[in-house]
């Protein structure tokens, strides 16, 4: 759930490991004050309000992403673990903390195309520091052929994320059937991107075990 929310919110690992379940129990918006910057921001969590609902409801305490014990948050050293142990499982290399905030800013500038408003979500001072920052060297050029697939991976790990949750949800079988056809009509789209024969190999095997189980449901 850290990853999906950090790559959905563009939020600072420190940011989220500070959020308190009743911060966003239910909700479709919230405003947090980033702990940096000091500023307030409006937080969409539209995108991933169904996975966050489950989850909250496997979780008994204050915080969102509980130490054991439970009475404070894990640590950024225990967060960075737990992002890798996920990216392990995909077999996706050199993920940390910032992977999920330089993910969502790659992203959201695919689809606005709004340097400028990203630049202020970021908080950063200059919008060359915010292409540098999510992979891309000019406005309207792609960065290193590096760069861009290590954010095709974060999809794929994306896709691994929320097909675990759904299957592990405890909701009927109906409603698993339902969010699994909205995870392939995402894939679908990530596919028809031609994002490379390798990645979409990938993509491609996890969609095929994605509409199999679908289909037995």
């Amino acid at each position: 759930m850290l990853f999906l929310l950090g790559i959905n919110t563009g939020l600072r690992v420190s940011d989220l490991l500070s959020l308190k379940i009743k911060d966003i129990k239910g909700k479709m918006e919230v405003i947090i004050k980033e702990g940096k910057t000091k500023k307030p921001r409006i937080i969409q969590l539209n995108n991933v309000c169904n996975e966050l609902a489950a989850y909250i409801a496997t979780i008994d305490g204050e915080w969102l992403f509980p130490s054991r014990k439970g009475d404070k948050p894990i640590s950024k050293i225990q967060a960075y673990r737990q992002l890798n142990k996920a990216a392990d499982m995909v077999d996706i290399e050199g993920v940390g903390t910032h992977t999920m905030r330089k993910t969502f800013g790659y992203w959201h500038y695919k689809r606005s195309k709004d340097l400028a408003e990203l630049q202020t979500i970021l908080n950063h001072s200059h919008p060359e520091i915010t292409l540098k920052y999510i992979g891309i060297a000019d406005e309207g050029t792609e960065g290193s052929l590096n760069d861009i697939g290590r954010t095709e991976e974060m999809s794929l790990t994306e896709y691994n994320a929320k097909y675990e949750y759904i299957i592990r949800s405890n909701i009927s079988d109906r409603q698993k059937a339902l969010k699994l056809a909205d995870l392939m009509t995402d894939m679908e789209g990530h596919l028809r991107n031609d994002i490379g024969e390798h990645r979409n190999k990938e993509v491609h095997a996890l969609y095929k075990k994605v509409s199999l189980l679908s289909n037995l449901l």
